[in-house]
């Protein structure tokens, strides 16, 4: 393999590590924010699930702490993600003090109106894909690194085998 060609590998995935690392920066922005209204911990997850007859794109947010009461959290946490989490889903799941809440697309927006536009522009799936990716990029550039090494290393160990299994008389 040409030098160059290595480098081509390298930079196309760190191109989709940076390509995948917008979902993860969504996510970890509103797990910020849900720190921020003042709980210990948040957990901000989104999940598939394919069933055989209807499928449902969920986010599960996980709250920690007791900063104001059930009501008020539980408000302050999907109001966020209605309002920041740009991903289209079709159940809200809130979990805060040993207690689940659960509300359909249309229950949030029946509360808290319309979303604004381009919320609902990617799916679950897409911002699931873009996560896989981004670890198959991660792992690729991992093995093409490590494969550096390893190369240099077999390289001058058949090199050096060649030098000792050399006759005395053909290096003169």
């Amino acid at each position: 393999m040409p030098k160059r060609s290595g480098w081509l590998v390298v930079a196309i995935a760190l191109l989709g590590i940076l390509a995948g690392c917008s979902s993860y920066s969504e996510l970890a922005q509103i797990r910020s924010e849900l720190i921020a209204l003042g709980f210990d911990d948040a957990g901000v997850h989104v999940r598939h699930f394919e069933g055989t007859k209807r499928s449902e794109d969920r986010v599960e947010v996980v709250l920690v702490g007791d900063p104001m009461d059930d009501d008020a959290a539980r408000e302050g946490a999907a109001t966020l993600i209605w309002n920041e989490l740009p991903v289209r889903f079709d159940t809200l799941l809130i979990e805060y003090q040993d207690e689940v809440t659960v509300a359909s697309y249309a229950e949030l927006e029946a509360q808290l109106g319309p979303r604004s536009a381009g919320m609902d522009d990617q799916s679950i799936i897409a911002l699931l894909g873009a996560e896989i990716g981004a670890f198959f990029a991660a792992l690729g550039t991992i093995l093409v690194v490590a494969m550096v090494p390893i190369s240099v290393l077999v390289r001058r160990s058949r090199r050096r085998r060649r030098r000792e299994n050399r006759e005395p008389w053909a290096s003169a």
